[in-house]
């Protein structure tokens, strides 16, 4: 919604500024009409509107400097127990779940409110003026209709009836100007100008630039009524002195078209101004270059320069076969252990025009593991980038540099009521700190798993993640070196906590893998007052702990959740 408003009100902004600087002043009042109701369009389809451009890109880092890992392993959550050893000891985990915002909840009523009232307001106003044109005696006139009114106003229209006083016309004292002025209101149906910007003011209040677009609409009206005027009787100074008799007159039908709206200098010097038929052209030419950056400038998407070609792939799993090692072969070829680490970008350009067969499959005599991919390429795909599709889901460019063994492990991944059979589940209306842990109090929920109903699983979906087999990553030098602010970072290694400079005693080979993640603000200690946390492991914990496989069982039994947090 909100880039709804910003390109829209952007994009009013500049036609609009565009109309006032280079167009109001010349008479090319039948063009400004459809620019103005143009630029409306325009501007509230644009935040729909995608043009694709396409790029060479360059593959992207696999790992941001303060970015989490993508796949991350067990560590120390936002405001869970500081360390994974401690977490099993207690045998507890617990997570909050995010706090209800109800900033949008207020704002969209606050609109549904006063829209409400708008549309009512509106409606009210079209009313009055039918059930006024109803009412009052009627009168056939041309291709309008007159309504004689008792009330004492200026003629003013909308839609086909032209509103005057009874009196006046009785006695003949409506100048044939005047109603050559209101029929042309009529004949060139300003009223739906009129009706389409009040539509738009009414859903879009909010914004105070569609004000100055009615206000040019409206006077745009009277240059072209005015215009039909000085064509038909050819007498400019009469008409001008009647504009300027009829001035002191005020009319409240903000829907209708008034004969006395904004009767400044504008209009009476309209009257006696031409332009060029070349100066014109010249001018609505000139938009074109304008309106073609307007839609570049908020309208561009850029998209790799790709062509449609894919290679689909399918992971199926016997359960007994996760711990059994697995041989990769790719296009009829088996990738070597010196290969594994390569990424998969090495493969994924050997397909064009050609359909190939990729399989991972597990040799073991007792248990087999297959991953089939399908590459396919259009005959005009030449040389372009082939898309990649893994177990359904497309692989992004930033993974294309992930190797092989990445995708490999998945195929370790048990389902998710195998891993999380018999922990329970408990809803906490509020957890309060204490000195080591969060204590919940009003239970809302206590449930094992398998008790779980499927409208509640899905609202524990963000917590029912099943971890998978992690791939080794160093961090670089620099970001090493950035991890040792002890202002910003608190550090594990290992799953202890340790100072900061500990990190002086390794080097990024020394690290097998490494994870972080933010803390938000209410789930910081005085002991970790840092906005970031990350996790560092050598290569003899990770192998220790087998963390390249994924584990068959959550390794506690329960997850506690929290509605809301309360510091002491």
């Amino acid at each position: 919604m909100t880039d709804f408003i910003i390109k829209s009100t952007v994009s009013l902004t500049v036609l609009l500024g565009i109309y006032y600087l280079f167009l109001e002043k010349e008479k090319m009042h039948t063009f400004n009409r459809f620019y103005l109701l143009f630029s409306l369009v325009l501007s509230f389809a644009i935040p729909f509107i995608t043009i694709e451009v396409a790029v060479e890109s360059l593959p992207k880092p696999l790992v941001s400097q303060l970015a989490p890992a993508p796949t991350p392993v067990p560590a120390p959550a936002p405001i869970l127990i500081p360390s994974q050893d401690q977490a099993i000891a207690s045998r507890v985990a617990t997570v909050q779940e995010a706090e209800t915002n109800y900033l949008p909840v207020v704002l969209w009523s606050l609109y549904a409110l006063a829209t409400t009232f708008l549309v009512i307001r509106f409606g009210k106003n079209i009313y009055s003026l039918i059930l006024k044109a109803k009412k009052s005696r009627r009168v056939a006139f041309n291709c309008s209709t007159l309504v004689l009114s008792k009330e004492e106003q200026l003629p003013h229209t909308f839609l086909k009836y032209i509103f005057i006083n009874e009196d006046d016309f009785n006695s003949h004292k409506i100048q044939e100007e005047l109603y050559t002025h209101e029929l042309a209101h009529v004949k060139q149906k300003h009223t739906y100008d009129v009706l389409f910007i009040e539509i738009l003011k009414t859903l879009f209040w909010f914004n105070p630039i569609l004000v100055f677009y009615k206000k040019a609409i409206q006077l745009n009206h009277e240059f072209l009524a005015d215009e039909n005027v000085v064509e038909s009787h050819k007498n400019v100074p009469f008409y001008q002195n009647l504009l300027i008799e009829k001035a002191s007159w005020n009319s409240n039908f903000y829907l209708a078209s008034n004969l006395n709206f904004s009767v400044t200098k504008k209009r009476l010097i309209m009257m006696t101004k031409t332009t060029s038929k070349s100066r014109a052209l010249l001018k609505k030419i000139a938009l074109a270059p304008i309106l073609s950056g307007l839609l570049l400038v908020s309208c561009i998407e850029n998209t790799p320069a790709n062509a449609q070609t894919a290679m689909s792939a399918t992971c199926t799993a016997d359960p007994s076969s996760s711990d059994k090692e697995t041989e990769v072969w790719i296009n009829g070829e088996r990738v070597k252990d010196s290969e594994m680490n390569l990424p998969l970008s090495n493969w994924k350009n050997k397909n064009n025009q050609t359909n190939e067969v990729a399989s991972i499959e597990n040799t073991s005599a007792n248990a087999q593991t297959t991953m089939s991919a399908t590459c396919t390429a259009g005959p005009s795909s030449g040389d372009k980038e082939t898309e990649v599709w893994i177990n359904g889901e497309r692989v992004k460019d930033s993974e294309m540099n992930l190797p092989i063994s990445h995708w490999k492990n998945k195929n370790n991944q048990t389902n998710e009521a195998a891993y999380f059979k018999g922990v329970r589940f408990i809803i906490y209306k509020t957890g309060t700190w204490t000195k080591d842990r969060l204590q919940g109090k009003d239970i809302i929920l206590d449930k094992t798993y398998d008790e779980l109903t499927a409208k509640e699983k899905e609202r524990f979906k963000p917590h029912l993640r099943i971890p998978q087999g992690t791939v080794k990553k160093s961090p670089t030098a620099a970001e090493l070196e950035e991890y040792k602010n002890s202002k910003k970072y608190a550090i594990w290694i290992n799953e202890v906590y340790v100072p900061n400079s500990e990190l002086n005693k390794y080097s990024p080979s020394d690290i097998a893998f490494f994870s972080g993640s933010s803390v938000a603000k209410n789930a910081r200690t005085q002991k970790h007052p840092q906005p970031y946390q990350f996790t560092f492991y050598t290569h003899a914990y990770f192998d220790k702990k087998q963390m390249d496989k994924a584990p068959a069982k959550y390794p506690l039994d329960k997850i506690e959740i929290f509605d809301k947090i309360i510091k002491k």
